[in-house]
């Protein structure tokens, strides 16, 4: 995945919450599929910051609560600063 697209990607998955096709009451085929990849990333030290406190991440703890590990920093420097830049430049759909 390009760590690029993290912030346009939670975006878009909170939009998917918001509009309802995912985290509904009942959760479905496509929460199974979203949830554990949110989740993943938020494994990831260097990418959570930008997870935490969103709807998506609030998504992800309830469908995936128990996840046993985490990644501590080892993304290269560059492409941290190109996930910032994209988080203030965000793309048109």
């Amino acid at each position: 995945m390009d760590v690029a697209r993290v912030p346009q990607l939670i975006d878009h998955v909170d939009s998917l919450i918001t509009a309802g096709v995912i985290d509904g009451q009942d959760l479905n085929a496509a929460d199974f599929q979203i949830a554990p990849s949110v989740r993943l990333l938020m494994a990831l030290d260097q990418l959570r910051p930008m997870i935490d406190g969103r709807p998506a991440a609030e998504f992800a703890l309830r469908v995936v609560p128990d996840f046993r590990g985490r990644i501590p920093a080892g993304l290269p420097a560059e492409w941290l600063v190109a996930t910032q830049q994209a988080s203030l430049h965000p793309r048109s759909a």
